[in-house]
């Protein structure tokens, strides 16, 4: 929702852009004062980097830019599929076992219950067919950067 109040006043390039650098700025300061290690080679940094495409770029890029005409609540209820994308690229992608049956429901409950907060909260308003498949698309690119980053930090030590 604070996405849909920040494109009303600014473009959707200058609105991420300038949330990106805000948070990325702190977060660089805060590592600077703890003291982490950095990375220093070029694999361990391209792996990082394709993280931040899918997660920035794929992901947060395209809902910034569709909060131009999606109501935020259809977002969210999409956005929530992300769930059920990553768990379907962790078992076809990356061969992970078949979750269970309770893992199956918790998935299915949490997009019910997101779904029910927005409908009953008055957040519905009307589907745009071009934004719903964008959104789909930045939930699949959320699902998969989370899981290559899961899988690539285990590389990275």
């Amino acid at each position: 929702m604070a996405i849909k109040v920040l494109v009303k006043d600014f473009t959707p390039e200058l609105s991420a852009g300038i949330r990106f650098l805000s948070a990325g700025s702190l977060m660089l300061a805060f590592a600077r004062f703890k003291g982490f290690e950095f990375l220093n080679n070029a694999i361990d940094i391209l792996r990082v980097s394709f993280v931040g495409l899918l997660l920035l770029s794929g992901c947060n890029g395209i809902v910034t830019w569709t909060m131009q005409w999606v109501d935020s609540g259809i977002a969210s209820i999409i956005l929530t599929l992300f769930t059920i994308f990553t768990t379907i690229i962790e078992v076809l992608a990356f061969r992970k076992k078949v979750m269970g049956i309770y893992g199956w429901i918790g998935l299915f409950v949490s997009f019910s219950g997101v779904t029910v907060l927005v409908y009953f909260g008055n957040s519905v308003g009307s589907i745009d067919l071009k934004g719903a498949i964008l959104l789909v698309l930045a939930a699949i690119s959320l699902a998969y950067g989370a899981v290559y980053s899961k899988k690539s930090s285990r590389q990275v030590q």
